[in-house]
C-alpha cells in the first residue's frame, strides 16, 4: 500500500499508509453523520486446498481433514488491522462486525461446521460459511433500521 509520502514498500511504511488513509476516510464518513460498520478479516485457512483435499478423500475413500487455523495465528495476522479498528471504535467513529465470534473456538477457527467445509479457497468463505455470518449481518441490518 503507497501514497504520494511513500518511498518504499516496506510493511512499516504500508501500515503508516493504511493507517492513516483509512482512519481519515473512516473519520470523514463519520463527521458526514453516516454509520460506519467495518466487516473485520475472516479467519484465513493457509492450510486449505480444497482440489487435494477431495482428491485424496477420494483415493482413501474417507474424508481427509486438515488442519484449521489456530486462533493465535488469526490474531497475529490480524492484529495491526484490528488495533486501527479498534481504536476508531472506541472513539465512536465506527461499528466493527468480528466473524472470528462466529468461526473461532478457543483455540481454533472452523474450517468445518455442520459436517460441511465453510471455505471457497484460504480467504474466502462458501455458501455455508456466509451463511455462518447471518447474526453479524442481522445486527447490521437491526442497527440501520433503527436510524431510519
Amino acid at each position: 500500500i503507497v501514497d504520494d509520502l511513500s518511498q518504499d514498500v516496506s510493511v512499516t511504511d504500508s501500515e503508516r499508509v493504511f493507517e492513516t488513509n483509512f482512519s481519515t476516510m473512516l473519520k470523514r464518513m463519520h463527521d458526514e453523520g453516516r454509520n460506519v460498520f467495518v466487516l473485520k478479516q475472516i479467519p484465513r485457512q493457509e492450510n486449505f486446498d480444497a482440489r487435494t483435499s477431495f482428491y485424496n478423500s477420494i483415493q482413501l475413500g474417507e474424508v481427509v481433514p486438515f488442519q484449521s487455523e489456530s486462533l493465535v495465528a488469526h490474531e497475529a495476522y490480524t492484529a495491526f488491522t484490528n488495533n486501527v479498528f479498534d481504536t476508531l471504535e472506541r472513539e465512536s467513529i465506527i461499528v466493527t462486525l468480528d466473524p472470528k465470534d462466529i468461526l473461532c473456538g478457543e483455540i481454533e477457527c472452523k474450517a468445518f461446521a455442520y459436517g460441511k467445509i465453510v471455505y471457497e479457497d484460504p480467504g474466502h468463505l462458501n455458501a455455508v460459511g456466509s451463511r455462518m455470518l447471518d447474526p453479524l449481518i442481522e445486527q447490521f441490518i437491526d442497527s440501520v433500521g433503527r436510524d431510519d
